[in-house]
């Protein structure tokens, strides 16, 4: 490759070394893509909370007590682990 200064060549070196492709800086690096993926695992385990806070709130439970019901097991079981 052909920089004309010794400045463009470090930064080039520098954009490889953190994982940016020669796509452009829009690629993720490894670690933005498992970032990625735990947000869809943890979208995908969250959306039956909304429907359950539902299903509470239309048998007269209040929204605050399902909130803390939900936490509380969910921090419960992230403890055991």
């Amino acid at each position: 490759m052909d920089y004309n200064s010794g400045a463009e060549a470090r930064v080039a070196r520098r954009r490889r070394a953190l994982g940016y492709s020669h796509w452009g800086s829009w690629a993720m690096r490894g670690s933005q893509k498992t970032a990625f993926l735990f947000g869809i695992v943890a979208a995908a385990l969250w959306a039956p909370h909304f429907y359950l806070l539902q299903k509470l709130a239309s048998g007269g439970v209040p929204l605050l007590v399902a909130h803390f019901y939900f936490v509380f097991w969910a921090a419960a079981g992230l403890f055991l682990l």
